[in-house]
């Protein structure tokens, strides 16, 4: 959502040349709900870090989030700057509009391409391993979904209608927003058994679905699937994870003693600095045993 955000203020910024108080006005506006949703993002990052004290991959995603909305905030600030400057031309030096717009364009495209991930999200291992869970006739994923109705039908034939939205909060404090859907009328169904878990055996089926959540995994997927996303995924288990294996195993490294995030930063840099001083110590004792028996 902010890289949405903000790959908007940047379009919009180049675009104030031809309607230079509406657009100059939506990018501020942009910028309130851009900036929100930093702080946000910021404060369930934090939370994580104090709260879970999460190693090996969970803190590097955490880091890589943090890392990540600095850079956005960044690219907010520079879209703001470019509304004002063009506000203050007051339509001036339109001629060179088309120009900004081509770099405009191009910039979302690195800022989009910046983002796009290849980390493999909780489901992919059995997307790509598990046959049998993947064609399960009862996975919601496999329904057919009608958009022009908004309907899905289940594996009996018997549609789904919309009944609502609801909001859930994660015990981290996100806030996500799901899809409810209903069946009118469970009776008689031969599946009944292994579609609802209710006691009641008249309760209709519910699902909820969320589709922005859905949307990043199936993003994700089609990714990771790619030549470039299989090459990235072998070259991680020998670059990365051999890493963080050696550290917690051997080293037993698996929880900060610390609290705070200065603190365990600290913590961590002590923990691989260790882990390359004995990477050191390592090689150059079989080095030495090298020349040795060359010697002999």
């Amino acid at each position: 959502m902010t890289l949405e955000l903000g790959g908007n203020a940047v379009p919009l910024g180049t675009e104030v040349f031809g309607r230079l108080l509406c657009f100059h006005t939506a990018v501020f506006q942009r910028r309130t709900v851009f900036f929100v949703l930093l702080r946000k993002l910021s404060a369930l990052c934090l939370k994580l870090l104090l709260q879970q004290q999460p190693v090996a991959r969970d803190l590097r995603q955490i880091s890589a989030a943090l890392k990540m909305i600095t850079d956005m905030e960044r690219i907010g600030d520079q879209a703001e700057d470019i509304a004002e400057i063009v506000a203050f031309l007051g339509g001036r030096g339109t001629e060179n509009s088309e120009l900004l717009r081509d770099m405009a364009r191009s910039t979302i495209r690195m800022v989009s391409g910046s983002v796009d991930a290849y980390v493999k999200h909780s489901e992919f291992f059995r997307e790509c391993r598990n046959k049998k869970w993947r064609e399960d006739e009862m996975r919601v994923a496999n329904w057919g979904y009608d958009k022009a109705s908004d309907e899905y039908t289940c594996p009996e034939g018997r549609a789904l209608a919309f009944v609502g939205e609801s909001s859930r909060v994660s015990g981290l404090g996100y806030e996500s927003t799901v899809r409810v859907y209903e069946c009118e009328d469970c009776s008689g169904c031969t599946r009944r058994a292994k579609c609802s878990k209710s006691a009641d055996p008249d309760s209709p089926r519910k699902i909820q679905v969320n589709p922005t959540l859905n949307a990043f995994r199936s993003r994700a997927s089609e990714m990771l699937r790619t030549e470039t996303g299989s090459a990235l995924r072998k070259r991680r288990s020998v670059d990365v994870e051999t890493v963080f294996g050696d550290i917690k195993r051997n080293l037993g490294f698996t929880r900060f003693t610390l609290r705070g995030l200065e603190k365990v930063t600290l913590e961590w840099r002590l923990v691989a600095t260790g882990h390359n001083i004995r990477k050191l110590f390592l090689a150059g004792r079989k080095k030495g045993k090298g020349a040795e028996g060359a010697m002999a």
